[in-house]
């Protein structure tokens, strides 16, 4: 059988190591290979006062990136049994992006979301882009609660696994977790009290919310009371094409990494 590709995009900045390891964990599960990838911007390289010296310039940066990305890789690799393959480019950083995906079409795109004092709008920006442009599924890793290549986790999805139309993944995910599988879920029907709804056949854990201004802020609080590492968000489900808020606030509150499945 085909393996699974696993795409991680980096600016190689700080949170690499934990980025590239959320990676490895999926190619685990997943029996897959993993391509780290990262493009540097012309302008981020050559300084504007320094034209004539730019071709020893970009040189250099070739070697330095080149170097820096083989140390990542080393760092998070270890003894995981894990394909990675790795390469660099300079140019815009979306334009590069978008070919490369073309080029790999992967099953799932990893990237980071850095610190929540760092999720910025190029932060934004760049997640939003991937959305947009990929429609498998996107690994939001966080710098602090990456997912460890040798370390149990839990998962929590905020959708319903029994109807999502990548079933399989989801499922992989669960089974390769620690259990209980915990569930959030908004109740749009009625308005209801908060409630815990606890089954021991299935060994899972459900927290239901009243929709409102609040639900955000008790599924942020639930996750970390549940020591979740991997909380599973359904795109079209929160409507995430059309609207950033609702998401941005998750990933900018949440203490965990986020995975979107279609």
């Amino acid at each position: 059988m085909k393996k699974q590709k696993i795409v991680v995009l980096s600016r190689l900045k700080k949170g690499a190591i934990s980025t590239l390891k959320s990676g490895i964990r999926l190619a685990k599960i997943m029996d897959g290979e993993v391509c780290f990838f990262c493009v540097k911007k012309p302008s981020d390289i050559i300084d504007k006062d320094s034209q004539l010296s730019a071709m020893r310039t970009i040189n250099e940066t070739h070697k330095l990136t080149a170097k820096k990305m083989k140390k990542i890789v080393a760092a998070a690799a270890e003894n995981h049994g894990v394909n990675i393959n790795y390469s660099y480019t300079f140019g815009n950083i979306q334009n590069e992006i978008e070919d490369y995906i073309q080029m790999q079409k992967p099953d799932v795109i990893v990237l980071g979301k850095g610190k929540s004092s760092l999720f910025n709008a190029r932060n934004k920006k760049m997640i939003h882009f991937i959305l947009k442009k990929f429609n498998g599924q996107i690994l939001i890793s966080d710098e602090n609660n990456p997912l460890e290549p040798s370390s149990d986790f839990s998962f929590g999805t905020l959708i319903n696994t029994s109807n999502t139309s990548n079933q399989k993944f989801t499922e992989l995910l669960i089974q390769d977790s620690k259990q209980p599988h915990t569930s959030f879920r908004i109740n749009d029907a009625e308005r209801i009290d908060q409630k815990i709804a606890i089954s021991t056949e299935e060994k899972s854990i459900e927290y239901v919310f009243e929709k409102g201004d609040n639900a955000i802020k008790n599924i942020v609080k639930y996750v970390s009371k549940s020591n979740i590492n991997l909380l599973n968000l359904r795109r079209d489900k929160n409507n995430l094409k059309s609207s950033s808020k609702n998401l941005n606030e998750l990933i900018n509150s949440l203490n965990c990494s986020l995975i979107v499945t279609n």
